[in-house]
């Protein structure tokens, strides 16, 4: 029995050295490596000046200016033929790249047929009185002022066949008859980050 005990407790301390030399080898024997790192930024400026001063949720312009004007009442005055336009600057003075539109909605009942283009591009027509003049423009960061030419007609001479342009100066002879058709544009100058 005594023999047993031997055994026995050889066999506890095999276990316990064995457990020691397990957590001194795992202390002293293992390999590392720790890397960390961090960054930080800040949000980039935006910054777009309207006819060279800062952005305005309003802008002022006289796009029937070179119309006719009633001498009585000081009244603008459109007409088959008439044209204008109006001019504002843009500048980018943000940290992203930007381009801009010119959304426009028209107040037309009586549908005068006019067209408007954005800096010499084609003419188009609004749709349901609303038009969107996008152009391909974009302003680098830091860019010069890039003047933007909003310009307008009422088409005088309609295109097509003889049916189409007896229509058109139809149309037009009853709007002046009347003489009490109105049309209002309302310009909205969007800018906007490309990049």
């Amino acid at each position: 029995m005594r023999k047993f005990n031997s055994m026995r407790m050889a066999a506890v301390m095999f276990v316990a050295v064995l457990l020691t030399t397990c957590t001194i080898s795992g202390t002293f024997a293992k390999y590392t490596s720790s890397s960390t790192g961090s960054d930080q930024a800040r949000v980039a400026k935006w910054d777009i000046k309207l006819n060279n001063g800062a952005w305005s949720d309003t802008v002022s312009f006289d796009l029937f200016s070179k119309t006719y004007t009633n001498v009585s009442a000081s009244e603008k005055v459109v007409a088959p033929g008439t044209e204008g336009e109006f001019t504002f600057t843009v500048k980018n003075d943000s940290e992203v790249t930007a381009k801009y539109s010119v959304d426009l909605a028209l107040t037309n009942a009586n549908n005068i047929p006019l067209e408007f283009s954005v800096n010499g591009g084609a003419y188009q027509t609004p749709t349901g009185n609303k038009l969107t003049l996008a152009t391909d423009d974009q302003l680098a960061i830091g860019s010069t002022a890039k003047t933007v030419t909003v310009a307008w007609r009422w088409v005088y001479e309609a295109d097509g066949n003889e049916a189409a342009v007896a229509a058109a100066d139809a149309t037009d002879t009853t709007l002046g008859l009347a003489g009490t058709a109105t049309v209002k544009v309302d310009a909205t100058i969007v800018a906007t980050q490309v990049d």
